[in-house]
């Protein structure tokens, strides 16, 4: 008796490692012949093509997947601007605007300085999630140009987002409030264009 180990979620692994158990069968009973290495069982395998249904399982199970795991990144991509929210409210609502005007700080220098800030966090924090996407071979955003392409994606939509926050701060007198109705917001917009 002999028993072969077989990975079964390829449709050829079957085949493959019966073969190589019954190579190994054959050449253990010729074991007196010169070149036992001469003897072997040639096997042809084509894969058995699963079902519409199987195929459907199959590519739907990973669509969830997909859906899954965007829903997630977009949460976490939605952090890093609503959570400049908090300071802008506290600045207007504390009038350090008015002491930074005092102290001469123009508008030019403020927005440049508030620019360039933005943007330093979105690539710090763009610069992290690539390293654990990297680390971790999310196919979904790994595979061929997928990556740069979601990198780029994740930037814009900061930088988008930061813009609107600038916009829509004014709304708000509660730094709180303010930061969990645009996260909300930004998360409910991101999963209606996910799902059309």
């Amino acid at each position: 008796n002999s028993v072969a180990y077989f990975n079964n979620k390829g449709f050829h692994s079957v085949a493959a490692y019966l073969n190589a158990a019954n190579n190994a069968r054959l050449r253990k009973s010729v074991q007196g012949a010169r070149n036992m290495a001469k003897y072997g069982i040639t096997t042809y395998s084509h894969p058995i093509r699963g079902s519409a249904s199987q195929v459907t399982g199959q590519s739907l199970v990973q669509h969830i997947s997909d859906y899954s795991l965007a829903l997630l990144m977009l949460t976490v991509v939605t952090f890093v601007p609503t959570s400049t929210i908090v300071y802008l409210i506290q600045e207007r609502t504390n009038e350090e605007k008015l002491v930074q005007r005092t102290f001469g700080v123009g508008p030019f220098t403020y927005w440049t300085a508030s620019l360039i800030w933005d943007t330093f966090i979105s690539i710090v924090f763009l610069a992290l999630s690539s390293i654990i996407i990297q680390l971790f071979q999310v196919r979904s955003y790994t595979a061929r140009s997928n990556f740069f392409a979601s990198i780029l994606l994740m930037f814009i939509f900061c930088m988008t987002s930061n813009a609107f926050i600038y916009l829509a701060e004014k709304a708000f007198t509660e730094p709180s409030m303010g930061q969990i109705i645009l996260l909300t917001s930004f998360i409910f917009t991101g999963l209606f264009f996910l799902i059309i």
